[in-house]
């Protein structure tokens, strides 16, 4: 009810009532409270100034003996406020609330205002009905009241229009701040999108940066190397011999690379060539990918068995380009299924060409 504006505070809730012992039981609708028939049924009191004291004790929470006792003073219209300052007994002796908090100010919802008016006007009407009453005390005590009535409608229908003005105002400026708060998340979204934009563009030109540092590294170490080519010379070399459409390494062309490694352990400055060699038969381009598989054999031998840093190693495949043999026989076929390996040193230079350097 409250929320939906029959009363401004609910009267009941500071209220607390303890059961204990065998009357803690919950109450029991139509025994110990009122069902809702017998609710309805007493608002639909056929007495009008009955049926709205009942609402007005439903709505409010003051006691019967109190709203006997009320008076039109007690009523504040303006301020919406219902003083209660005493009560009424069961013989409707009228005196003092039984204690000091007893006087309360209990603010009244718009819905109680008209009906307490209602009331009002039941009570003139009652007053003009009654032959014991003169039209001039009539008229002097309806006059009063129904200017008050007056005041109370105007002063009412004039703070329902500031509400609904104001609930448009506040609709219109709802409307306002929620396209700015649109704006302003579009904006922030905007400014994060250029702030992740900046960060990756930092970003790439640190990499390009580096990029660059490295490759002018790379590039000085590629002059020098150059440079010093031609202290390498070619120091050893062999042959291993492969079988016909086989790029595997047999028994006896293991021993011969593990052979070679060990004679030139000793070496510091060097680099080794491997040349893969296919025969003539078959097609070219199945020879050349042969001879390159023929190369990488012997290459991945030496730097899994033998630990050579592979930037030691350069292999490529000729396939049936340069023959050991231009024979045709099975002979001459066999010597060109082959790879040559061979080490270029620099540790042979002579000290003079150590000592230019």
């Amino acid at each position: 009810m409250q929320r939906r504006g029959y009363v401004v505070q609910n009267a009941a809730q500071p209220v607390g009532v303890k059961i204990s012992g065998r009357d803690a039981q919950p109450p029991q609708i139509g025994v110990d409270v009122p069902s809702k028939s017998e609710v309805q049924a007493m608002l639909q009191h056929p007495e009008r100034r009955a049926r709205t004291r009942l609402v007005i004790s439903a709505l409010t929470g003051i006691r019967a003996g109190e709203s006997r006792a009320l008076l039109w003073e007690d009523v504040d219209f303006e301020q919406r406020i219902l003083h209660v300052r005493r009560g009424a007994d069961w013989w409707g002796k009228v005196g003092p609330t039984k204690s000091k908090n007893g006087k309360r100010d209990i603010p009244m919802a718009p819905y109680i205002v008209k009906k307490i008016l209602g009331l009002s006007i039941v009570l003139v009407g009652g007053l003009l009905s009654s032959g014991c009453a003169t039209k001039k005390y009539v008229q002097e005590t309806a006059a009063p009241i129904q200017t008050k009535v007056d005041q109370v409608s105007d002063q009412s229908n004039k703070q329902g229009t500031s509400i609904e003005e104001a609930r448009k105002d506040i609709e219109r400026h709802e409307t306002g701040i929620n396209a700015a708060k649109e704006r302003a998340m579009s904006a922030e979204k905007a400014a994060g999108d250029a702030m992740a934009a900046a960060k990756t563009a930092d970003q790439k030109a640190a990499d390009a940066a580096n990029l660059a540092n490295q490759n002018t590294q790379q590039i000085s170490s590629i002059q020098t190397t150059l440079g010093n080519l031609d202290d390498y010379k070619m120091a050893a070399e062999t042959v291993v011999p492969f079988g016909f459409n086989k790029d595997t390494l047999s028994d006896e062309a293991r021993q011969q690379l593990d052979q070679f490694v060990q004679e030139h352990s000793n070496s510091k400055r060097y680099f080794i060539t491997i040349e893969g060699f296919t025969d003539k038969t078959g097609s070219s381009s199945y020879n050349d990918a042969l001879s390159r598989r023929r190369a990488e054999r012997v290459m991945a031998y030496l730097v899994a068995q033998h630990n050579i840093p592979v930037f030691r190693i350069q292999d490529v495949g000729l396939g049936k380009e340069k023959p050991a043999d231009e024979g045709r026989n099975r002979a001459s076929r066999a010597k060109n299924r082959r790879v040559e390996i061979r080490m270029f040193t620099a540790d042979l230079a002579s000290p003079q060409t150590a000592a230019q350097r």
